[in-house]
């Protein structure tokens, strides 16, 4: 279980599985155990990456409040990271978490995310434990 610093913050991620790669974001009471029970779906298809946002669970949490800003920065900057050692590998999609605390938090997180990629990258809701058999973007 790897940690990675990402704008002066540790994060904790797990990777999982080959081809395209989605990143997984959990809500804002949770962390990246959320998709355990979607994670091994996923990783039959492609390279999952699961991470605990700033301030959650096995990530650093820094002194200040978080924001939304900070955690596009987070979901950002993992992507930049990882994607320059070859952890990942293209198209991109964000995948985020569907529930009353977590759609319009994710919805932020990962649209705004999204939005910073030249390349192809969709935010793309998951029902979480209910999700049977994974839609993929590409």
């Amino acid at each position: 279980m790897p940690d990675v610093r990402v704008n002066g913050v540790s994060l904790h991620y797990v990777v999982h599985g080959k081809g395209p790669s989605v990143i997984m974001v959990h809500g804002s009471w949770g962390d990246a155990d959320n998709w355990a029970q979607v994670l091994p779906l996923f990783a039959e298809h492609c390279q999952v990456v699961a991470y605990d946002r700033r301030g959650h669970s096995r990530s650093e949490r820094p002194p200040a409040q978080g924001s939304v800003h900070a955690d596009v920065n987070g979901s950002t900057g993992l992507v930049w990271v990882l994607g320059h050692t070859n952890h990942l590998s293209g198209p991109l999609a964000l995948l985020k978490g569907r529930g009353p605390s977590q759609a319009s938090w994710n919805r932020l997180i990962s649209g705004r995310s999204a939005s910073r990629f030249s390349r192809s990258v969709t935010p793309r809701p998951v029902c979480g434990a209910r999700a049977s058999t994974p839609t993929f973007p590409w």
